[in-house]
């Protein structure tokens, strides 16, 4: 097993995700949003990525559905302030990549993956090129091509992957695949899938 690829979500702490240190109000400001339900809804919507906002007309869409005009500017902001990565699993991610590959694969829009750097830094630092958004592999979680068609990306087969992820119909997805996938919440669970494959 040579490839340790975990969701964008597994890099996040598994409890008080898209809580925000410095509250609420904080947070509406920096996003330039004043309204602080508004914010709660953006953040609610980025996060679940129920939408793609690859164009503008998109992005009009996506701000008529949580019922606030949204420029692109405020939708990275939110994203960014939704985002709260879970600092054991980044490390882990950054000892195994040392060594070996390292990759992710997270359901998201070429918008996302356009700001990746403003938003989630460490994605680039520590997965590079292999940080993978389904947007640009055509193909969504838990669908199982989607984790082929990662794996062709990687340049391995499926059997190669260890995946790790903590929504359970996507784990299924991915071992559909023939991914050898775990559903985790935190950095002791992924050390106990990796100690399953002599890598802990």
């Amino acid at each position: 097993m040579g490839v340790f690829t975990s969701d964008l979500a597994s890099t996040e702490p598994p409890s008080g995700r898209g809580h925000h240190e410095n509250g609420p109000d904080h947070g509406s400001r920096s996003a330039g949003i004043g309204d602080e339900a508004a914010l709660a809804r953006v953040q609610g919507e980025v996060r679940r990525m129920k939408i793609d906002p690859n164009r503008k007309s998109r992005l009009k869409g996506f701000g008529e559905r949580i019922g606030y005009p949204l420029s692109e500017a405020q939708w990275v902001e939110a994203r960014k302030i939704a985002m709260e990565p879970d600092v054991e699993v980044l490390s882990l991610a950054r000892q195994l990549g040392r060594d070996r590959l390292v990759g992710m694969f997270t359901n998201n829009p070429w918008l996302l993956k356009r700001h990746i750097a403003e938003v989630f830094p460490a994605v680039l630092e520590i997965f590079g090129a292999r940080a993978s958004f389904s947007a640009e592999l055509g193909k969504a979680k838990p669908d199982p091509e989607g984790y082929r068609r990662l794996a062709e990306r990687l340049e391995v087969a499926p059997e190669e992957i260890i995946y790790f992820d903590d929504d359970e119909p996507l784990v299924m997805g991915a071992r559909a695949a023939g991914l050898s996938a775990y559903r985790v919440g935190g950095v002791a669970a992924e050390r106990a899938g990796l100690a399953a494959h002599g890598l802990a």
